[in-house]
């Protein structure tokens, strides 16, 4: 039985991220708990609009699929960190340690817009590691030769590029000019 005090999980509705980001426009993000309140639905604590306002709508988001090039620095920032070497063992790590998304975000920013820290957990989780694990990735910027690039390179790249759906990233040929 589900205690009182714990509320239900629910998937976010249209009208509610539609009140949610009326609610940020009209409060700011700094007083989640007005802002919970003002969405009015009682399974919205101040903590989940938080979450999802950081996670889907805050207007510096990078929404777009994630490009090969953003693929090969999550996986240049994990080989770099020793991450990597025990994922068949597990998502930690042989060290155990645990996998800085936060710092991995960080090397995807393209100026002011960013990835959510969870969003490429997310990602990882749901695709790259598996992609990784079986060595199915179709990325230039992973494989090639088997080395991969220097994770400074990457990030250069990605900041040189715009990586959008309209404009693709840099291809492979143009790192080795």
């Amino acid at each position: 039985m589900t205690s009182p005090s714990r509320v239900r999980r629910h998937k976010w509705t249209e009208i509610e991220d539609a009140r949610l980001r009326a609610a940020v426009q009209k409060y700011g993000v700094s007083n989640w708990r007005v802002v919970a309140d003002d969405v009015g639905i009682s399974s919205c604590s101040p903590k989940s609009c938080c979450q999802r306002w950081k996670s889907r709508h805050q207007p510096n988001l990078i929404l777009e699929p994630f490009s090969d090039l953003e693929d090969a620095i999550i996986i240049a920032v994990l080989q770099e960190r020793g991450l990597l070497q025990g994922m068949r063992k597990g998502p930690r790590g042989e060290q155990g340690g645990s996998i800085p998304w936060v710092e991995i975000s960080m090397h995807l920013r393209r100026g002011a817009r960013i990835r959510h820290d969870n969003m490429v957990k997310n990602h990882w989780n749901g695709r790259l590691s598996t992609s990784y694990l079986k060595g199915s990735l179709s990325t230039a910027f992973v494989r090639r030769q088997n080395v991969l690039l220097p994770l400074r390179n990457l990030t250069a790249l990605l900041q040189a590029s715009s990586c959008s759906q309209a404009s693709p990233c840099v291809s492979a040929e143009r790192l080795d000019g």
